[in-house]
């Protein structure tokens, strides 16, 4: 048992103790070994005096006292007794050796040491599986092996075990201590958590573990809330302090850096031995320039560091301060011995890297320092910067680093630096990337100020909300990525604001005078590239009057004076441009420009003599590049003059080898530059070779494509069209003389609107040719060579159009004609014009030959006689035509009216056939209609007659029976019919027609009058009342189908009840007024010869034949 002082050892057998004082342990731990033997202590007695000589960092008496402890005869006298004791005290001896093996540097030692301390806790786990000291133990020895994953598994068995049988968290605690050392915040704080709940009267510790898993979490809140936390229950705790502290300085406002500078001097007083707390102090100082002390507090922490990854970062600390106390020597001991503690710490390379550009060393050097540390910390901003202006400088190193450059860029899309750096590197051999990356950080820059982090603590503080002011160099440099991709306005604008901001006077924004000049100069630049060339020429100007000496803006004068067509004025200044630059290569080469765009061929001689003895002849230019394409470009153009010459195709012969030799000269300099390819391309067109020319001006086009506008070479697509042309492919070499003019220059060149014409021209496409034309001269008017080519399509135009062979009453054949007519009276009017021009100025201004020139007029005028005796011809046949065509036309009308009329008569007889159909229509309907009042008249007497009521029968019906019946049966008095007699039977039945009716009926039988009538109107005699109800419309459907007849004779009726019935052939008997109706009889006994009553009488019995029903029926 120990207690403060002393360690009391029982006296075996006896109720003493002996008590030993901690201050006083012997030096020999063997004394206390023996003591320890003999009274047969318990063995936690060992592990109490082991500790003690820990507490008092007697290391070796605490490894020598382990080590008996661990021998085979305690191990046997106390097995079975003290098996937790016996575990600890070989978990102890384990650690030592753990400790041992991480401060050994000889790997042999190093592996004997991990040896020993496995088979020590081996021996522990055999002793008790499920003790958790062991799995610890081994746990702590995978991770100084490195093996993570072995030392997880062991940590989470340890979890799950407990120490000496009681529960201990001890094992969550290191399991979530290895979460956090992998990043691994979230199921680190979920261990501590775990671990509080199981044990809330844990030690803080636990608390600050959960406080710094918020902390990199980024839950400010939370962490500060865990930190006071743990400060409470621990009043002494620096880390929580240190944590606390780091908040506050990193709250980005006054009041919290002042907090966190109060807060470390709070924890330096409570623990002012803690490495942590020394190095993050020295920290502070450096940044707040108290580089003295921040030296003195690195080098403590230094001192008091508890491992060398710890020490390193106190060394390179102090290295830092060393550097900022500008001595390079002691800055690189520090930093070299950093290396040496901590490969993996980048920070000391960084520091190496800045020294050796400081003293002037190789760029090899630290270029690859600055690599290494970039291995260790891929995508770090400031070593980032460092090496992208070194690699500006190295482009071959560039090339193979600009990888790593990109990965930077998408491991940190938000990062501004990095994107600008990533541009600037990519200028060179990658515009449209470089102009991307530009675009991206600009966007970032302008986003910055919206979403600052110290925004909201400003209005804190009562200040403004920040706002991040643009650098002047990055908009620049933007703006002339823009220019070279041709988007003119957007780098206007961009320069624009670049000039505002370095005139800003903010620290950001602080520029150079040779910077703001250079802004200046660039607006100028671009102020003529959006057409605003008189302002371009102020603003060249106004730099000339406070910078003389600049000669940019002399060279441009000339340009825009040259571009004007005054040459004088741009010779002038091209004068000035070598006097102040004391005749430079690019004052030279303009000069020559100059003269090379002179009209008159003898100024070439002088571009000649300048590129062939001042610019190529002198050793420091004869590799420019502008001197051997030019050049190149004069022996390939004066090929074209020479060539009329009798006996110039030797000198001719020469003049190609000679351009052919300078853009191969070229190219072999730099295999990248289009001019020269274009300018082989040329010379084999020249040369007749036009598919191979073909191919190269096609090629160069793509590549021109493909830069997405930062190369562009109209000269290339107008070559290629050219060739197309010289193939005859006059369709294709018209659409690319299009497209160039689209693309290249607006639609405005008259140079190419004029080889856009001579396309149209071939394709026999004059009229095209024509407009095209007059589009050059609306673009360049003073020249008369585009008026002499207009005059000369209006003419042959007229000519083909009066030798156009034409079909016999071609109808615009005088149409046509008279355009002719017009288009050579206007030609010989240009004709005359150009005639009056050259007597008038001479032969430079109108480059046109007399004898031609009068041909052209002759052509025209006799022409014009000819084309207006074809205009006769056309207009009498016009007149004949017009004739024939009116007469047809009449002959047409006539036709038409007569084919209306026709038309007219068929549908009005059609609308009457209609009108006649709708009448019978409407007769039927009414006929049916009386027809139904008659059935429900009968019925309502049959009712009457069966009730016995005849008041109820219609006294006007008994007088009008017969007509009613003849109505019904649809009978009407015809007087065509008149002799015609009823007939029994079809006409057609057995090929003869039935007896004449004497009058008499047989016995039985109803009377076949009575039969026959009903038949024919489809009633069918007499019915029962269930036979009426249940065919009506049977009977009404028979009685107004129509008869049919088939051959001339009428088809026979349709078999079934009435098909035997008679037809009903209509007359008027002499007699029928004075005949008694016949009445059917009563019942089926009734004589049928019975006597006749009187009118009345024969009337009642008929009524009472029609309604009354028949029992047998």
């Amino acid at each position: 048992m120990m207690e403060e002082e002393h360690i009391y050892i029982p006296v075996d057998q006896s109720e003493e103790v002996v008590a030993v004082p901690l201050s006083n342990l012997p030096e020999d731990p063997e004394e206390i070994v023996d003591v320890l033997k003999a009274e047969m202590v318990p063995f936690s007695l060992w592990v109490d005096f082991a500790r003690a000589y820990l507490a008092q960092d007697k290391i070796p008496q605490y490894q020598r006292l382990l080590s008996f402890g661990t021998e085979k005869d305690v191990e046997d006298f106390y097995r079975g007794k003290g098996t937790f004791e016996s575990i600890q005290l070989l978990c102890e001896l384990a650690a030592t050796h753990v400790d041992a093996a991480r401060a050994e540097s000889n790997k042999s030692s190093k592996t004997e040491r991990f040896a020993k301390a496995a088979d020590l806790l081996s021996t522990a786990r055999q002793l008790d599986f499920h003790e958790q000291l062991s799995s610890i133990g081994l746990g702590e020895l995978a991770l100084a092996r490195d093996d993570i994953e072995g030392a997880k598994r062991e940590f989470q068995q340890a979890a799950r075990h407990r120490s000496n049988g009681k529960e201990n968290i001890a094992g969550i605690l290191m399991l979530a201590k290895l979460h956090f050392r992998q990043s691994q915040y979230a199921d680190a704080l979920k261990l501590y958590k775990m671990a509080l709940r199981r044990h809330p009267g844990c030690p803080p510790h636990v608390r600050l573990g959960i406080a710094f898993c918020h902390f990199h979490l980024g839950r400010p809140k939370l962490a500060e809330a865990a930190f006071n936390r743990t400060i409470a229950l621990d009043p002494h705790c620096s880390s929580a302090y240190i944590g606390l502290a780091v908040l506050s300085l990193n709250s980005g406002t006054k009041q919290g850096r002042a907090q966190g500078v109060h807060l470390l001097y709070e924890a330096f007083e409570s623990d002012p031995s803690n490495p942590h707390l020394l190095a993050l102090l020295s920290q502070h100082c450096l940044v707040n320039d108290c580089h003295e002390e921040a030296r003195q507090l690195a080098a403590a922490a230094a001192e008091l560091a508890e491992s060398d990854k710890q020490k390193a970062k106190c060394v390179m600390l102090e290295g830092r301060a060393w550097h900022a106390l500008r001595s390079a020597r002691e800055a690189a001991r520090c930093y070299t011995q950093a290396r040496k503690l901590d490969t993996k710490l980048p920070l000391p390379h960084y520091g190496l890297a800045q020294l050796n550009l400081l003293q002037d060393q190789s760029f090899h050097t630290s270029i690859n320092l600055l690599e290494t540390a970039l291995q260790q910390v891929p995508g770090w901003q400031d070593a980032l910067q460092v090496l992208g202006q070194l690699y500006s400088k190295m482009p071959e190193k560039a090339a193979k680093s600009l990888a790593q450059f990109r990965e930077a860029a998408a491991r940190s899309p938000s990062s501004m630096e990095v994107w600008e750096m990533l541009a600037e590197l990519l200028a060179a051999t990658d515009p449209p990337g470089s102009l991307h990356a530009y675009k991206k950080a600009l966007e970032l820059y302008r986003a910055a100020p919206h979403s600052s982090d110290s925004a909201p603590h400003a209005a804190e503080n009562g200040h403004t909300e920040p706002s991040i002011h643009l650098n002047p160099k990055l908009l620049n440099n933007a703006a002339v990525m823009h220019m070279r991709g041709g988007n003119f306005q957007v780098a206007l604008e961009l320069i624009e604001e670049a000039i505002q901001a370095a005139a800003s006077g903010d620290a950001v924004s602080n520029v150079t005078a040779s910077s703001q000049v250079t802004m200046g100069y660039n607006h100028a630049r671009l102020q003529e590239s959006c057409g605003r060339r008189r302002e371009a020429e102020v603003s060249y100007q106004r730099i000339l009057q406070e910078f003389p000496g600049y000669v940019d803006c002399y060279l441009r004068l000339a340009c825009l004076q040259g571009r004007r067509g005054d040459l004088p004025a741009a010779h002038e200044w091209a004068s000035k441009a070598l006097a102040a630059s004391n005749n430079a290569p690019d004052a030279l080469a303009v000069q020559a420009s100059l003269y090379l765009a002179d009209k008159d061929k003898s100024q070439w001689d002088k571009a000649k003599e300048i590129l062939e003895k001042k610019l190529l002849g002198k050793h420091e230019n004869r590799h420019d590049a502008y001197a051997q394409l030019a050049l190149g470009n004069l022996f390939l153009n004066s090929i074209s003059h020479s060539a009329k010459h009798p006996g110039s195709e030797d000198r001719d012969s020469k003049q190609f080898t000679r351009a052919l030799a300078l853009y191969k000269r070229a190219l072999e300099q730099n295999p990248g530059n289009l001019y020269a390819v274009n300018g082989i391309g040329a010379v084999l067109a020249e040369q007749g070779h036009l598919t191979d020319a073909h191919d190269i001006f096609g090629q160069v086009q793509e590549v021109s494509a493909a830069s997405e506008g930062f190369f562009q070479m109209p000269e290339a697509s107008v070559n290629l069209a050219s060739a197309a042309l010289a193939q005859q492919n006059f369709a294709p070499s018209a659409q690319l003389f299009q497209s160039c003019l689209r693309r290249h220059f607006h639609g405005q060149s008259s140079r190419v609107l004029l080889y856009l014409a001579r396309a149209q021209y071939d394709a026999n496409r004059l009229l095209d040719a024509k407009k095209t034309l007059q589009r050059a001269i609306h673009c360049s008017p003073w020249d008369t060579t585009l008026a002499f080519n207009l005059a000369v399509v209006m003419q042959e135009y007229g000519v083909r159009e009066l030798k156009k062979e034409r079909r016999a009453g071609d109808p615009n054949k005088l149409t046509e004609l008279t355009a002719a007519g017009v288009q050579l009276t206007q030609a010989w009017r240009l004709f005359t014009f150009h005639k009056s021009q050259l007597d008038r100025l001479g032969k430079h201004t109108v480059p046109v030959d007399k004898k031609k020139l009068a041909a052209h007029l002759n052509f025209c005028n006799s022409t014009f006689q000819k084309a207006q005796v074809l205009v006769k011809e056309a207009e009498k046949e016009e007149e004949a035509a017009d004739e024939v065509r009116a007469a047809a036309q009449h002959a047409i009308q006539l036709a038409a009216q007569a084919r209306q009329a026709e038309v007219w008569a068929r549908e009005q007889k059609a609308e009457q056939a209609r009108l006649d159909r709708e009448a019978a229509g409407r007769q039927q309907a009414a006929k049916m209609e009386r027809l139904k009042q008659d059935w429900r008249d009968n019925e309502a007497a049959r009712q009457a007659a069966e009730q016995g009521d005849a008041s109820k029968v219609d006294r006007k019906r008994k007088k009008d029976q017969q007509a009613a019946a003849e109505e019904a049966a649809f009978i009407e008095p015809d007087d065509d019919l008149d002799g015609a007699e009823y007939q029994p039977g079809d006409e057609s039945d057995d090929g003869q027609a039935g007896p004449a009716d004497d009058g008499n009926e047989d016995e039985g039988e109803d009377p076949a009058g009575a039969a026959a009538s009903l038949a024919g109107t489809g009633v069918s005699g007499l019915m029962s009342d269930s036979e009426e109800a249940a065919e009506p419309a049977a009977e009404v459907n028979e009685a107004l189908e129509p008869e049919v007849e088939v051959d001339g004779q009428e088809a026979e009726p349709a078999a079934g009840p009435s098909s035997h019935k008679g037809r009903l052939k209509r007359h008027r008997h002499p007699d029928v007024a004075a005949q008694p109706e016949t009445a059917a009889p009563e019942d089926d006994d009734m004589d049928s010869d019975g006597p006749q009553d009187d009118g009345a009488q024969a009337a009642k019995r008929h009524r009472a034949a029609l309604f009354q029903d028949s029992d047998d029926e």
